[in-house]
This record gives C-alpha cells, structure tokens and sequence, in this order.
C-alpha cells in the first residue's frame, strides 16, 4: 500500500502517514530525531507519571510524620491509617490502582495481573491494618486484633461503594471488549478474572454488617488485599525482564533493561516474603516492638518505583509494549 507523505514545511524531509492519521506502520517513532509527540502516548507518559508523583506525594507524607514524631516508625507503613498520614495513604493507593488498571499490559498474563494489582490497592487503601487492642480498646470475640470501633462504619461505607462500583466497571469494560471485537483468549481470561476477584470480595464482604464472613473480612482482606497486589506487581516485574530487548545507555554503554527488571523482580519477592514471615512472627509482640516490616515495605514501594520509572523511559516514545499496541489496533 502506498502512504501519502507528511513533511515540515521548509524542511525537505518527508515521512509515510496513515491514511486514517497518524505514522505508519513500521516507521520510526523518531523520525527527524524528535519523539512522535502523540497525544495518545503523551496521555500514557502523564499516566506512568501520575504514579511515580502519587508515590513520591507518599513519601514525603510519611517523612514529614517520621519527623513530628521523632524520628520514630510504626511497625508498618499501613499502620498510619490511623495517623495523619492516613489522607494521603488512602489517596496514592486508589490514584495508583486506578492508574495500573489503565495501564495496558501485553496481551494475557501480564494484563490481567496489572488489573488485579489494580483492583487490590483500593482494598488496601480502605480497609486498615487490625491492631492490637491497646488502653480501652476491646477487640470482639476472641480476636486478637481488631479495627477500632470508631473506624468501622468509614470502612463499612467506603467498602461498600467500592464493591458497588465494581458491576458497571465490569460491565464497562465487558462491554467495550465485545464491541471492539476483542474476544480472544487474553482479553476474556483478563476480564474473567477481575470479575472472579471482584466476586470473592464482594462474597466476603457481604451485604450487611451481620454477614458471617464479615468479622474475618475485617482482620484479614488487608493483608490479604496487600500480599496479591505487591504478588502481582512482583509477577509483572518478571515478566518484563522475560519479555524485553531493549538497552538504555550509562556513559555511552549499553545495558539491557533484563537484568535490571529480573533484580528488581527477586528484590521485591525477597522483601515481601520477609515481611509477611516478620509480621505474622511477631503478631503477638508490641506495636512498637520492631520497625522491620515498615522499613521491608518502604523498600517494596521504592523498588515498585524504581520499576515504573525504567519501564517508563523504556517505552518513552511508543507508550506502551508493541504486543499490548498490536491489541488494540
């Protein structure tokens, strides 16, 4: 097929156009040495950004409360849920899932496990880690940590809009699948899933206070909400290191971006495995017993970070993968 060209006036230089707009098929996304200023591929730079800035706005956040404090942490990072840090916890959370779901992965397993990823930050976000019963603090039952009693019905409300919005989005997005033609196996292996996740939640959760399985929602879907996500962003680490060619330059060298992604990868499932295993050993200890778990997370965060920044630079001038662009084409 024959591509009408496009050219700077004055310039001499022409490239091959799309008949429908835009450049075609094969040619470079830097043309004339200047990136292809897509407004598409702007939208994904302002969204990977979007990201790294909600992370950073967390940590500052954190900093700022280290220092009133002292100097001193909380046994986790999720525990300043219940500090003043708690605005900003809760926001980077939901901005960064929401981000990470609009994110398009490759085809498959790399999709679907940043939509899962996605999808479990606001549960993490909205639902605080169970403490210790401390002062007149009375934990239900025989539990041995709780949520405090004041917090109950914020999570109760917040849980339940979340798990309320989750069948238009579902529906949204089964929707705009179909109708674009997209029904491969990735595409419906990735949506199947989220609809399963979105399903267990909402059972576990359950439609009133009294639902049976409540109580051990309210111990347990943070951790377990906390573990799947960093599993998955973990599984999406590795799998770009699997999947990638490409190099990036230090000092006129060329270094692979493979070797970067697989340390990250295996940084974060070792941070992650010691974090649960030092969390869960010390159950019965003092909140201020150890601070380990929240320096393990702090690491897991600015390794995710590291991550989005190298996968941001690696696809700079497409966007995106060119196996998630060939997708949607």
């Amino acid at each position: 097929m024959v591509f009408p060209m496009d050219g700077d006036e004055g310039s001499g230089r022409l490239r091959p156009v799309h008949p429908r707009g835009g450049i075609a098929p094969g040619s470079s996304p830097q043309q004339d040495g200047r990136a292809l200023e897509d407004p598409s591929i702007q939208t994904y730079r302002y969204v990977r950004a979007a990201i790294i800035g909600s992370m950073l706005l967390l940590f500052i956040s954190l900093l700022l409360q280290v220092v009133a404090d002292g100097w001193s942490v909380n046994p986790s990072i999720s525990e300043y849920y219940y500090w003043s840090v708690r605005g900003v916890l809760i926001g980077t959370l939901v901005t960064t899932g929401v981000a990470i779901v609009a994110i398009k992965g490759r085809p498959g397993l790399e999709e679907t496990a940043l939509n899962l990823a996605g999808m479990l930050a606001p549960v993490v976000a909205l639902v605080p880690t169970p403490l210790l019963p401390l002062g007149a603090m009375v934990c239900p039952g025989a539990q041995e940590r709780c949520i405090p009693e004041e917090f109950l019905p914020g999570v109760a409300n917040n849980m339940s809009a979340l798990l309320l919005l989750g069948p238009p989005l579902l529906g949204f997005a089964w929707w705009t699948a179909t109708g674009s033609g997209s029904r491969d196996r990735p595409t419906r292996m990735s949506l199947v899933a989220a609809t399963a996740l979105w399903g267990a939640f909402a059972l576990w959760f359950g439609p009133t206070e009294t639902w049976p399985l409540r109580s051990s929602f309210l111990v347990w879907s943070h951790y377990v909400a906390a573990i799947g996500m960093f599993a998955f962003i973990i599984f999406v680490v590795w799998y770009n290191a699997l999947r990638t060619d490409r190099h990036f330059r230090v000092a006129r060298r060329k270094v692979s971006y493979r070797p970067v992604y697989f340390i990250v990868a295996s940084a974060m499932a070792l941070a992650l495995a010691v974090s649960v295993v030092v969390y869960f050993a010390t159950a019965q200890a003092s909140r201020q017993s150890s601070s380990l778990v929240f320096w393990l997370e702090a690491v897991l965060l600015v390794l995710f970070v590291v991550f989005w920044i190298a996968q941001t630079v690696e696809f700079w001038d497409e966007g995106l993968p060119s196996e998630a662009r060939r997708s949607v084409m």
